[in-house]
């Protein structure tokens, strides 16, 4: 797509000749002007973004998009981008596109208590992180694979090899499976890819670049369907998993949507969304919850919801 940016290289503008090092003006659909749905009052629950460019990690409430713990700040961080929390909340998993180490931080704003991981000829450029019962899953941009580490930080398997090309997201789905996004650089690959965690062999791919342009966000709702933010196409999709069939385009550009990036599904089951640099709310409709530029917000890269 001539002039858009790479949502892992907002430095880099893609054309369909060559690749230029170019400035990127972050203009694009005006943000959805109605406000977000106010919180129930008995409701709680914070988001962490990652800010690629900014170097930076920030902490919202995921229902009023108030900033939490304004004077506070996770240690300086150089390219931040994958996300996850621990299973007990003590820790937030870091993964950071620039100097390609899978750090720790004390959740939900503590400082850095180790890198765990940092091998360059294994992982390169660890755009998603998760948690897994006996360790984590790392996703390598640039190196296209995924790394499986145990609780010591030591590599399990990598796998992927061939079936990814520039993968920008993974998320676990109900069937014990893992769903990986792929770029569409190769359009003879299906953009998800989905792989048995035990062997790392795939299992099977689905959706080509004629049904969907450029998959960066993945995240199952909670009626098992997967959801699909559509970079290029400006586009959220709902998929069935099992055939692969796309069943529903849930918000597009003529609902406000810009640059759709990474999702997460909030307690009451509306979905937070990176819009270009502003957090929304997909709800029956679009609605802006975080204004990136009155925060200061320059490429947030991952969302994730706080346990």
């Amino acid at each position: 797509v001539d002039g858009v940016a790479d949502p892992c290289h907002p430095e880099w503008v893609r054309s369909p000749c060559s690749i230029a090092l170019a400035a990127v003006v972050l203009v694009g659909c005006s943000a959805p002007s109605e406000p977000a749905p106010s919180a129930p009052s008995d409701t709680s629950q914070s988001f962490v973004l990652s800010d690629v460019q900014a170097d930076l990690l920030h902490r919202f409430d995921a229902f009023s998009g108030a900033r939490l713990d304004p004077n506070e700040a996770w240690d300086a961080l150089e390219g931040p981008a994958g996300l996850t929390s621990s299973s007990d909340g003590d820790w937030l998993w870091v993964t950071s596109f620039e100097t390609h180490e899978v750090m720790r931080f004390g959740s939900p704003h503590g400082g850095l208590a180790d890198v765990i991981y940092l091998d360059r000829a294994v992982l390169e450029e660890p755009v998603a992180v998760l948690e897994v019962d006996d360790g984590l899953l790392v996703l390598g941009n640039d190196t296209d694979n995924v790394v499986r580490l145990d609780a010591q930080g030591e590599v399990v398997m990598s796998f992927g090899g061939g079936h990814l090309a520039e993968p920008h997201d993974m998320t676990l789905g109900p069937d014990g499976l893992l769903y990986v996004a792929n770029a569409a650089w190769r359009p003879q690959l299906g953009l998800i890819q989905v792989f048995d965690l035990d062997t790392g062999e795939r299992v099977r791919e689905f959706a080509r670049p004629d049904v969907l342009m450029d998959a960066v966000g993945l995240e199952f709702d909670a009626d098992g369907t997967l959801l699909v933010a559509d970079w290029f196409g400006s586009r959220l999709l709902r998929f069935d998993p099992n055939s692969g069939q796309l069943l529903e385009v849930v918000a597009d550009s003529s609902d406000g949507l810009d640059r759709p990036l990474d999702l997460a599904v909030r307690d009451d089951g509306a979905l937070l969304l990176i819009d270009r640099t502003d957090v929304v709310v997909v709800d029956g409709g679009v609605s802006l919850l975080v204004d990136g530029d009155a925060n200061g917000l320059r490429w947030a890269r991952a969302l994730h919801l706080l346990r």
